[in-house]
């Protein structure tokens, strides 16, 4: 019962402003926003996470009055962590294809073809429903709605289809020797 009146105490306190309680509430929920984008970005330098961290903070102050408890915080923190990192990965998507656009392909163009040649034989020997899973959402660019809908299954079912058939297509692109950093 103490925990929840410091609880509260703690978000009246930054409502009203004061630095201390703000201090308080920093050192509480800005480990859980690190761990989110680590979570998430985990193939990216630490200083990514601390950045998704710091702006999930500041996202926090912005809302504070809307904030009822610290359990509410920490959904709060949760959610605009995750959200933050997805769109990092977005904008670095951007990124890399506006980059790629310039770069020279005649340099691996044979290794690439190869590589390539090995990867639409694995897509090919993979099967049903994975084949059409991967073509649907890395060919033809489907969003996970039009993927469920072709296959008449939950949204959320896609995303842990695709991973499975990634990780089926891993397994198969490994055995004739490609690995992720083959990929162009």
């Amino acid at each position: 019962m103490s925990d929840i009146k410091l609880d509260m105490s703690l978000l009246v306190a930054c409502k009203r402003g004061d630095e201390e309680s703000w201090r308080q509430l920093f050192r509480s929920l800005y480990p859980i926003a690190k761990w989110v984008s680590e979570r998430i970005l985990r193939d990216s330098p630490e200083q990514v996470w601390e950045e998704v961290a710091q702006e999930t903070m500041i996202a926090l102050a912005r809302k504070i009055r809307t904030i009822s408890d610290m359990e509410h915080a920490g959904r709060f923190v949760r959610i605009i962590a995750r959200n933050k990192s997805i769109d990092f990965i977005r904008k670095s998507r951007i990124k890399f294809e506006e980059i790629s656009d310039d770069y020279p392909v005649h340099v691996h163009e044979e290794l690439e073809d190869s590589v390539i040649a090995r990867l639409r034989c694995a897509v090919q020997e993979i099967g049903e429903p994975c084949r059409t899973i991967i073509r649907r959402r890395f060919y033809d660019d489907w969003s996970h709605n039009d993927i469920a809908a072709r296959l008449g299954v939950a949204v959320n079912q896609v995303g842990v289809r695709i991973q499975r058939c990634l990780k089926t297509l891993k397994m198969l692109l490994s055995s004739s020797n490609v690995t992720a950093e083959d990929l162009p």
